[in-house]
């Protein structure tokens, strides 16, 4: 869960706790937080990936270049779609 200015209730792992949060920890997380490759852009907020969602979108499905070394399968693609569509519900 989230609270109202976009932080994470608990662990990173609730990003995006009804929409996919175990495909973001296993994926993102390990990168995208304070001492990881990515620091620079952390992502382990819902507003933080909820604010750059549709850049998220074109490096997992366009470009494929995220996470690094691998492709999500496109069942992990179409759920981040779905939340995305369905109006980036936390």
């Amino acid at each position: 869960q989230a609270t109202a200015d976009g932080t994470a209730t608990g662990a990173p792992a609730y990003v995006l706790q009804k929409s996919g949060a175990q495909i973001w920890a296993e994926n993102c997380i390990r990168c995208h937080k304070p001492g990881g490759k990515a620091r620079f852009r952390p992502l382990q907020t819902y507003k933080q990936v909820r604010d750059i969602a549709s850049e998220i979108l074109k490096r997992i499905d366009i470009t494929k270049n995220m996470p690094p070394g691998q492709t999500l399968p496109a069942s992990q693609i179409a759920l981040f779609k779905s939340w995305i569509a369905g109006g980036y519900q936390p």
